[in-house]
């Protein structure tokens, strides 16, 4: 009696890796899971920075409360809460793909979060085509917020290339 060829062989669950919405790959460094490779690359080039002096702490997905009016509207995770050596803080945000929650959370940490807090500084840091950092800075004293039309924030930006 022979069996039939569907009963004797029965595969297992098929694993793909999931992929994101935007294909971005999960990447890992120094024992913790980025989101994306541009994310893990950022971390690296603050830990050698962190190492040669140039910072003073670098921590890594610190939850932020953002409230209007006194009133909770969502929580933002920025990628690093970074401490330079002359004590100024900045929330910096490694960004391939600009996605409309993220515009929507970013106008209100610029706009709510900023002025409560005059130590920091937003960071928005992208790669060139070159591969070079290149960082926006967004602070207080800015002329206005992003507005959710365009693909780039419109108001005073200080780019600076960083070496990396």
């Amino acid at each position: 009696m022979t069996v039939p060829v569907a009963r004797r062989w029965r595969p297992g669950p098929i694993r793909v890796k999931a992929r994101s919405k935007y294909a971005a790959e999960r990447a890992s460094y120094n024992g913790h899971l980025y989101a994306s490779i541009l994310e893990a690359d950022y971390a690296r080039h603050l830990d050698l920075l962190l190492l040669a002096g140039e910072l003073r702490s670098v921590e890594r997905q610190r939850r932020i409360r953002l409230e209007v009016n006194g009133h909770h509207i969502c929580d933002y995770i920025p990628d690093f809460d970074v401490e330079w050596p002359d004590g100024s803080r900045s929330l910096i945000e490694a960004k391939g793909f600009e996605t409309p929650e993220w515009k929507l959370k970013a106008r209100l940490t610029v706009a709510c979060w900023l002025p409560a807090n005059p130590g920091y500084d937003y960071r928005v840091v992208r790669r060139d085509r070159g591969g070079r950092w290149l960082v926006q800075t967004y602070r207080v004293g800015d002329a206005a917020v992003p507005s959710g039309v365009e693909s780039r924030p419109s108001f005073a930006v200080k780019k600076r290339r960083l070496r990396g």
